[in-house]
Parts: C-alpha cells; structure tokens; sequence
C-alpha cells in the first residue's frame, strides 16, 4: 500500500494503491470525495480504510464514496463503508455513496445504507425513493 498526498488539509490528491483497488481523494466544493477504482474487496479493505479514516480523522466536512469506477465490490467493502457512515454520524456528518452500480446498489441495501446513495441531481436520497 502507498500513500501519497500532501498535508491533510489541503483541497490537493491524496491517493492509496493496494492490490486491484486505488483510492483517490480530494476535496470538492464543502465535501472530500473518495474515488474507488478497479476491485474492492476482502484483500483491499484495509486500505479503504486507511483512506476513510484518514478523511474522517482530518477533514471537518461531509465525505463522499464515488463508486463509479469500481469493478467489483463485495459485502467487506460494504462493511468499511457502514463503519465510516457511523464514525461520521458522531460528529454530525453524512457520507454519500456517488454513482453505485446495480450490483453494489443491492449490497448497500443488504447493510442498510441505501439512504446515502447520491440521486441524479446530486444529493442523498431519502429512503423511500430507493427502490430495489
């Protein structure tokens, strides 16, 4: 695992390559988006997260979880994303899930986290307009 990137709160990358799986950080407008790309799975959990701790730990905003490049994603990827959405919660912050594919859309709603899945027009929706 390497991980690169400037000091902590600065709006610049910061990225994290393990295995099949590489997550890039950054800040955008009020929120630090994490890009997952290429295979999250058991083999790169601790990796994400290292880099979800490290936003949660220094950034003070919401944080969202862009899906849209992953090609694979299994139920202990899942797991880290619950984990960070709680650690968020005590401080008052959301976490959002950008751009899930159908798959990772059903595993989200197997941990109960598809309120956080981002709609089209760019906030969280509410519960009752994810349909499955």
């Amino acid at each position: 695992m390497t991980l690169t990137g400037p000091r902590p709160l600065t709006p610049a990358l910061t990225t994290v390559r393990f295995g099949l799986m590489t997550a890039t950080a950054h800040a955008e407008g009020t929120r630090t988006v994490v890009l997952l790309r290429g295979e999250a799975d058991y083999a790169t959990t601790h990796a994400l997260a290292d880099i979800l701790s490290w936003v949660t730990a220094w950034r003070s905003d919401d944080v969202v979880v862009d899906l849209a490049d992953l090609n694979f994603i299994d139920s202990a990827t899942v797991a880290v994303l619950g984990e960070c959405r709680r650690l968020l919660a005590h401080s008052d912050r959301n976490m959002t899930l950008r751009s899930p594919s159908s798959l990772a859309a059903r595993l989200l709603s197997t941990a109960a986290l598809t309120d956080c899945i981002e709609s089209t027009d760019g906030e969280r929706q509410s519960p009752s307009l994810t349909a499955f």
